[in-house]
């Protein structure tokens, strides 16, 4: 399991095989404008004012950690917001954001967003070595790898299909100085359908770091 969009990328944007041994790189960063919300969006900041991110306004909000209490949560994100301004070291934090409502077998999505400490490798590097990691597994294919720009920084997309249990997820890695951001959507299990992916794609696009 990894750590824990109605947009298309560009045909850049897609798993690049060096012909050598099959490894997978990052291709160039997308050269495209950063879309706009959604005009029927809305819009969520954290009560201590350090991201915002954009969501239809059918989703269900729970700002928490884990189901822990909003004020708990709250307390995480001011030690994010230290940690950025100290450079101090942060383990890593998960905040559950928010949730797709499920009808029939259309199955929910729901969007993680989690924060720890940056690696000193370049996240190229880290998020290759990565992928390459998970390309080994039989039961999990990568559908999509690209870089694109979140917040007018260079960030890494992949798309990622997991046979057991039957999971799809986009995961974008921000980074933010001694930060790293890291942006989930999961779907549990098939069919995972295309307009789904897109909302997710479309959504953490929408990532705001604000201070």
């Amino acid at each position: 399991m990894p750590k824990a969009l109605c947009w298309l990328v560009s045909a850049l944007a897609v798993v690049t095989l060096a012909c050598g041994g099959g490894r997978i790189t990052i291709p160039p960063l997308e050269t495209k404008p950063t879309p706009t919300v959604p005009a029927s969006y809305v819009s969520f900041t954290d009560p201590v004012g350090l991201f915002s991110i954009s969501y239809p306004r059918e989703w269900k909000v729970e700002f928490s950690s884990l189901n822990i209490p909003r004020k708990d949560a709250t307390n995480i994100v001011e030690t994010i917001l230290a940690s950025k301004r100290s450079g101090s070291y942060l383990g890593g934090a998960v905040i559950l954001f928010a949730t797709l409502p499920s009808s029939g077998r259309d199955y929910s999505a729901s969007i993680n967003i989690h924060a720890s400490s940056a690696s000193k490798e370049p996240l190229d590097k880290q998020m290759e070595d990565e992928l390459n990691q998970i390309a080994k597994f039989q039961d999990r294919r990568i559908h999509k790898v690209a870089k694109i720009p979140i917040d007018g920084r260079e960030s890494i997309f992949r798309d990622v299909e997991e046979g057991f249990p039957n999971l799809r997820y986009i995961e974008v890695d921000v980074p933010d100085s001694n930060i790293l951001w890291t942006l989930y959507c999961y779907i549990w299990s098939p069919p995972f359908k295309e307009n789904t992916l897109k909302t997710c794609e479309s959504v953490l696009r929408t990532f705001r770091i604000l201070q």
